[in-house]
């Protein structure tokens, strides 16, 4: 299994600037960065300032807001007074169209800044609507404009394993996207780490955060999640993705951390996981 590490991580107030919090990270041995649009501090000068010293940025984070109303069916406008019983209702799909230029500046932005991948949750949140079609066709409209500009789209397991599974299904069925898989999330969620088997073969990144009494942010074996279901999910798929980390800096576990130091734990840490992930009883 060829390692490639990444950890992104906000910084705490002004105390660092991001040229010293990016040598830091690759002091630890880290070779990539990722980066959230959610965060308001992604800059084109950031982005070079990461690449400036010797890490890569491996992809962006799509904020989460708005997402499930891709699983909404379109409104329907209101029927005239006139309008017969049998008449067909007039789709409104505003709301769509507003979503499809929104999803496409994101894409846009990423290949403008040369970022290759863009991580999205479809199933934020408990409160969705059920897999529809017409949900799936906007998905697979969403590939297929990330593709246009280049870009993959890493799919990535929220609460709901149905509409994970409906689309990855739809979004990797030609096998230019992929899956950032959550091993943490799914434990919580699905009740095991393990990765499922439709996602399996279109694996490209984990990301290892691990999670304590619901609380994510935590590093790997430092929460509550069991990975060992994980570990014999992976020991035959010859994994060279990446290994990503995303620990919160203000947990009180790692608040007295310096950012050298809570980069070299995640690096411990995620060589450690590697360990378990190589064998095939998941043992350390």
């Amino acid at each position: 299994m060829k390692k490639h590490y990444s950890i992104a991580y906000r910084e705490r107030g002004e105390s660092l600037t991001a040229e010293r919090r990016f040598a830091y990270t690759f002091s630890a041995g880290f070779s990539q960065t990722a980066f959230s649009l959610a965060d308001s501090a992604i800059r084109p000068e950031t982005l070079a300032a990461a690449r400036c010293a010797g890490l890569d940025v491996e992809a962006l984070r799509l904020p989460s807001d708005g997402v499930n109303l891709l699983w909404e069916p379109s409104p329907y406008k209101e029927k005239n007074e006139d309008a017969l019983p049998s008449d067909t209702p007039a789709r409104n799909d505003a709301t769509w169209e507003m979503l499809l230029a929104l999803y496409t500046s994101y894409f846009s932005f990423a290949a403008g800044v040369g970022i290759e991948r863009v991580i999205f949750t479809p199933s934020h949140g408990k409160n969705l609507a059920p897999v529809n079609q017409e949900a799936l066709s906007r998905f697979r409209m969403l590939a297929k404009c990330a593709k246009e500009k280049g870009i993959r789209l890493l799919v990535e397991n929220g609460e709901s394993s149905s509409h994970f599974e409906a689309v990855v299904r739809v979004c990797c069925e030609d096998g230019f996207h992929g899956v950032s898989f959550s091993p943490a999330i799914a434990f919580r969620c699905f009740g095991t780490s393990a990765i499922p088997a439709y996602a399996a073969n279109h694996l490209m990144r984990l990301s290892l955060d691990d999670g304590k009494d619901g609380e994510p942010g935590y590093l790997p074996l430092d929460g509550d999640t069991d990975f060992r279901p994980l570990a014999k999910s992976v020991a035959s798929l010859h994994f060279r993705g990446t290994l990503a980390v995303s620990p919160n800096p203000d947990l009180p576990i790692y608040r007295e951390l310096d950012y050298f130091a809570l980069a070299s734990r995640a690096y411990d840490r995620l060589s450690l996981l590697l360990r378990l992930l190589k064998n095939e009883e998941g043992v350390v």
